[in-house]
């Protein structure tokens, strides 16, 4: 399976067909089909991308391309999260020069991109969206997946929603950068060789959790496991705090956070159980040297999960039974988020749910409490519980 990467204009969603690297001392250009003419859009693009002001050059580390687009694309900014998409593609060698077939998924964006990575509302969704429509049903009758990347802030702006989008398989309201990896890479393949050192690393990890839930669990202590990977070897440096959170619950949440040795890498570092300290909220993490975060839960089926201070979803990946959060790009301001446990059927249903509640929320203009979204679980038919954590910005 193939995912390409079409850009919604008013004239039609155009497809990002290749990315060349260029000399770093030559400007970045937008060019039509293969041509040799740029866009009128290249200024900006080489704004997007180069060192100093532009986002792509410090996520990618290459400071000139080139692009070849299969529809002109003339004005506006709301290019910038579908070329993102495109690059996160092209560094995983997985962007091609071809059409969809049965199977292949195809992603419809549209968004602007601050320099921090946070995603902005754009102008004229319905309009793409309908200049999209036939395309878009032509796709699916095909067999291809559509799915739909659009910036989260559209969702205060009802009037700028997609108003008919059974031709989606799903819709993503994003709100920053560092959701988009998840969403794109879910399907990469991988060498054998690359399947198989994945697969030594897993067991290892799972092995390692093994040891830390008996002490956990059985002595009833949370332990702090140091792993030196260049070694190759463990030591177990101290106990502490009984781990208390969830206990008698079906969904209770395990949180664990990696943590680098100071002036190390994160490849070298601590392994740390984090506890609920009060109220289902977990002991607060500083960004300081922080390189991963981890949750398990043994009997969950689903968790989701969105910051409390901006209401947007987060997009979690999935491991069996472990999720990882991605860390944010911004780092300068504590980050509170939910997290929910499910149990059972009806995950697609209650993600619906769950946005439609946060528009309101939103709507609301007023900060929203943990409690509150526990308040509103109760008054749903779900078997569920609610956490909350807090990301601080440290020293």
């Amino acid at each position: 399976m193939q995912t390409f990467i079409y850009i919604a204009t008013t004239q039609g969603p155009v497809r990002v067909q290749a990315i060349t690297e260029e000399d770093p001392d030559i400007k970045s250009v937008v060019c039509l089909d293969g041509l040799a003419e740029p866009l009128a859009i290249s200024d900006r693009y080489h704004d997007f991308v180069k060192k100093g002001t532009g986002l792509i050059h410090r996520e990618f580390g290459h400071g000139s391309y080139r692009v070849d687009v299969g529809k002109p694309i003339d004005r506006g900014d709301s290019w910038q999260l579908g070329l993102y998409c495109a690059h996160v593609l092209h560094k995983n060698n997985l962007l091609c020069n071809e059409l969809p077939k049965r199977g292949d998924r195809v992603v419809i964006v549209t968004g602007r991109v601050k320099s921090n990575g946070e995603i902005t509302a754009v102008d004229k969704i319905p309009e793409k969206s309908e200049s999209a429509a036939k395309q878009v049903t032509q796709w699916r009758n095909l067999g291809c997946d559509v799915v739909g990347f659009f910036p989260e802030k559209q969702l205060i702006e009802p009037h700028c929603l997609i108003e008919d989008d059974q031709y989606y398989s799903g819709i993503h309201y994003l709100n920053n950068i560092d959701e988009i990896p998840r969403l794109l890479m879910i399907d990469k393949k991988e060498s054998a060789q690359s399947q198989v050192k994945k697969i030594g690393f897993v067991m290892g990890i799972v092995c390692l959790s093994l040891i830390i839930s008996y002490f956990s669990v059985n002595q009833g202590y949370e332990g702090v496991y140091r792993l030196d990977v260049r070694k190759g070897t463990g030591t177990k440096e101290r106990v502490v705090k009984r781990v208390v959170q969830g206990e008698g619950s079906d969904n209770a949440l395990t949180l664990i956070v990696h943590i680098a040795d100071e002036g190390a890498g994160c490849g070298q570092g601590a392994q740390k159980i984090t506890p609920v300290v009060s109220d289902y909220w977990f002991e607060t993490v500083s960004f300081d040297r922080l390189c991963r975060v981890e949750y398990r839960a043994n009997s969950t089926e689903f968790l989701f999960a969105f910051s409390l201070d901006r209401l947007g979803m987060i997009a979690l990946e999935r491991n069996h039974n472990v999720w990882s959060v991605p860390l944010p790009l911004d780092q300068r301001s504590d980050r509170s988020y939910v997290l929910i446990t499910l149990l059972g059927e009806g995950r697609a249903d209650f993600e619906v749910i769950l946005q439609k509640q946060l528009l309101r929320w939103g709507l609301l203009g007023k900060g929203i409490r943990l409690s509150d979204v526990s308040t509103w679980i109760k008054k749903q038919s779900i078997k569920a519980d609610v956490y909350g954590h807090v990301l601080s910005k440290g020293k």
